[in-house]
């Protein structure tokens, strides 16, 4: 590969990440199988963070271990889920909203991302699901505009 080198302007720096609640959207959700055995949900979600007007990458693992279940019903109560049925179904995940508490952490290269740390019940966030779909079949959501688009 060939290039002419250039002085390139410094990139400016992102507002710095803030811990709070915030609304997301979930863009993948998939099932699998922890190294430990439990069966878990691998979420991912764009969020609307901040007063930079920013649309963020978060993700989180809902495990069926026992010390995590109250996880999974935080989880549950935030997307309307009955969390007594014992089951979720990821296929009707993905585009739904919800709000949680994000907290600020830092990933083995010290760069810091929004983790969830907690979900807000239904009945205290705005949660809607858009039932359209696309040429696959699968759910789309289009972001509402507090939430705004990647």
């Amino acid at each position: 590969m060939k290039f002419v080198p250039k002085e390139i302007p410094p990139k400016p720096l992102a507002a710095p990440l803030r811990e709070g609640r915030f609304k997301f959207v979930i863009v993948s959700a998939v099932e699998g199988t922890s190294k430990s055995g439990n069966h878990v949900i691998r979420l991912k979600y764009l969020v609307r963070s901040g007063n930079d007007n920013r649309t963020r990458r978060s993700n989180d693992v809902i495990s069926t271990h026992p010390n995590s279940l109250w996880k999974v019903k935080s989880f549950c109560d935030c997307m309307g889920i009955d969390y007594t049925s014992g089951e979720i179904d990821v296929r009707e995940l993905y585009g739904a909203t919800g709000e949680a508490h994000f907290i600020v952490k830092l990933t083995s290269e010290g760069r810091p991302y929004l983790a969830p740390q907690y979900y807000i019940s239904a009945e205290g966030a705005t949660n809607e699901i858009d039932d359209t779909r696309d040429e696959e079949g699968r759910k789309r959501k289009e972001f509402y505009d507090d939430v705004g688009e990647e």
